[in-house]
C-alpha cells in the first residue's frame, strides 16, 4: 500500500468517524444498518479508498449524510455519485417545505403546539405532517394556509412546493376585484339585507342593511353570519333564536333542514373540497345535528336540495326589536375566474304588532337594545 493510498484511507475513515460520532451511532449499529457484520465493517474501513460505488451509496444512506459530506465521500473514493433518486428528491423537497413552514410560523410568533391546535391535530400529528411534508395533500395544505393566515405570495409558494393545485382565490382576493366592487355598488342600492357568498357559503360582500341585521350577533370563532352563512345556521348557539324566534320546529323546518340539504348536495358535487370536509366533520361531532343530517336525503327527496318555500320564515329583526316574517330570494352569479357565487336577499315584513311579544328573548343577543345593532361592526 502506497503512502498516498494510506493517507486517503485515513482521510475517508476520519470523515466517516466524524459523521458517525456526530450522530451518536456505534460501529456495531452502523454495521447493522449496512447489513454487514462488525468484522466486515472493519474490513471496509481497512480498504476505504477502494470502496466501490454500491458500498459508498450504502454508507451515505446508513449515515443519512448531508449533501456536503456525501459529495466529499464520493470525491475521496473516486466514485461517481448517482443521479438523485426519487427518495432523495422527496427528502430535499420535504426539507425545503419544512423550512418554509417554520419560517412563516416563527415570523408570526406561533408555537408548534399552537399551530397544531389551529390545525385541529395533536403536536405529534403535526410532527408527522412535517416528517412527510413532501407528501402533504391538498386538504392539509389548505389547512396550513388558513392556520398560518398566509399572504398570497406565501400561499402560492406553499402550493408550488407541495405540487398541489391551489384552490379558488380566497375571499379577501375576491373582494378586491373590480367586478366585486361593481357588485357591491349594486347591492348597496338595495334597502333589504343582501349578501354574496361562495359555493362554501363564505361571505364575499354584504350591504349595510345586512350588517345592521346580522353584524351585532355575538362573536363566534367559526359561525358568525358575516363570515359564513351556512355555518351560522348550523353551529351558532343563537341561530334558533334569530332564525325561527326560538320555535324549534320553525327553525328546523325553515332554516336548519334547508341548510343541511343544501350542504349535502354541495358536498356530493365537491367531495374533495377541504372547507366542506371540515364542516361535515363539525356536523358529525354534534349528535343532534348529526341525526338531522342523516335525515337530509329524505328531506331532499321531498323538497329538493335548495328549498323553495313560499311561506314566511320567522326572523328576529334587531333593527325594530321584534319578530318579523322573512322571505329569502336567491340568485346565482358567475363570479371572478368562473367561481360560482350566490346572492341572498332578505325581504323582511312585519306581520302584526303582536310579533314583538317575545322580543326581549332575542334582544339579549344584541346587547339589550335594538339601537346597539345599528353601530355593529361588519364582521370579525
Amino acid at each position: 500500500m502506497t503512502g498516498g493510498t494510506r493517507a486517503r484511507d485515513e482521510t475517508i475513515v476520519q470523515l466517516l468517524e466524524e459523521v458517525r460520532k456526530a450522530q451518536g451511532i456505534t460501529k456495531t449499529a452502523l454495521a447493522a444498518r449496512l447489513g454487514i457484520t462488525p468484522r466486515s465493517y472493519r474490513n471496509w474501513m481497512a480498504r476505504a479508498s477502494s470502496l466501490q460505488a454500491p458500498e459508498v451509496a450504502k454508507l451515505v444512506e446508513a449515515l443519512d449524510m448531508s449533501a456536503e459530506n456525501r459529495a466529499n465521500l464520493y470525491l475521496l473514493t473516486g466514485q461517481l455519485p448517482p443521479a438523485p433518486g426519487l427518495g432523495e428528491l422527496r427528502r430535499t423537497r420535504g426539507m425545503a417545505l419544512y423550512q418554509f413552514v417554520e419560517q412563516v410560523r416563527k415570523a408570526q410568533g406561533i408555537t408548534k403546539t399552537a399551530l397544531a391546535a389551529r390545525l385541529g391535530i395533536t403536536p405529534r400529528s403535526y410532527r408527522n405532517w412535517m416528517a412527510r411534508a413532501s407528501s402533504l395533500q391538498a386538504p392539509e395544505v389548505a389547512k396550513l394556509v388558513e392556520a398560518l393566515d398566509m399572504s398570497a405570495e406565501n400561499r402560492a409558494n406553499l402550493y408550488l412546493l407541495t405540487g398541489q393545485l391551489p384552490p379558488a382565490p380566497a375571499m379577501v382576493e375576491l373582494r378586491r376585484t373590480p367586478e366585486m366592487a361593481l357588485y357591491q355598488v349594486m347591492i348597496d342600492g338595495l334597502e333589504h339585507p343582501s349578501v354574496v357568498y361562495s359555493e362554501c357559503w363564505d361571505v364575499v360582500i354584504m350591504n349595510r342593511p345586512f350588517i345592521e341585521v346580522f353584524g351585532g350577533v355575538r362573536r363566534h370563532a367559526m359561525a358568525h353570519p358575516t363570515r359564513n352563512t351556512t355555518a351560522f345556521v348550523l353551529f351558532h348557539p343563537d341561530a334558533p333564536a334569530l332564525l325561527g324566534g326560538n320555535d324549534p320546529a320553525a327553525f328546523r323546518e325553515h332554516w336548519l333542514m334547508p341548510a343541511l340539504a343544501n350542504f349535502a348536495a354541495t358536498l356530493q358535487q365537491h367531495p374533495e373540497e377541504p372547507r366542506l370536509q371540515a364542516m361535515e366533520q363539525q356536523i358529525n361531532q354534534r349528535p343532534a345535528l348529526r341525526r338531522a343530517y342523516e335525515r337530509a336525503p329524505g328531506w331532499i327527496a321531498q323538497n329538493g336540495d335548495i328549498a323553495v318555500n313560499a311561506s314566511a320564515r320567522l326572523f328576529f329583526d334587531s333593527r325594530v326589536g321584534k319578530l318579523v316574517h322573512a322571505h329569502v330570494i336567491t340568485e346565482a352569479h358567475q363570479g371572478y375566474q368562473s367561481i360560482a357565487l350566490q346572492r341572498a336577499t332578505f325581504i323582511l315584513c312585519d306581520p302584526s304588532s303582536q310579533a314583538s311579544s317575545a322580543a326581549w328573548e332575542q334582544e339579549a343577543l344584541f346587547g339589550g337594545t335594538a339601537s346597539s345593532s345599528r353601530t355593529a361592526h361588519s364582521g370579525e
